[in-house]
């Protein structure tokens, strides 16, 4: 077998004796990249934003936790 089989995960989307086969991204690769790429942008965006510190006095509140490099985060 010279080439996945079409519409395996890593099939090109076309057979691979054809002109455009080596161009060519199918729209199930486009879809799955997009929501791939997204979604790791969304969970690096949750992270940050479960991240972010209100200021406080700290007045020691603080010292016994081992999170307390949480208010050095950008």
């Amino acid at each position: 077998m010279t080439h996945a089989p079409l519409g395996s995960l890593n099939s090109v989307g076309g057979v691979a004796t054809e002109i455009n086969a080596v161009n060519y991204v199918s729209p199930r690769s486009w879809l799955a990249t997009s929501h791939f790429v997204l979604g790791f942008f969304l969970f690096v965006g949750t992270i940050r934003i479960g991240t972010e510190h209100t200021p406080c006095n700290c007045t020691g509140s603080h010292s016994n936790n081992i999170f307390w490099f949480g208010h050095l985060l950008i």
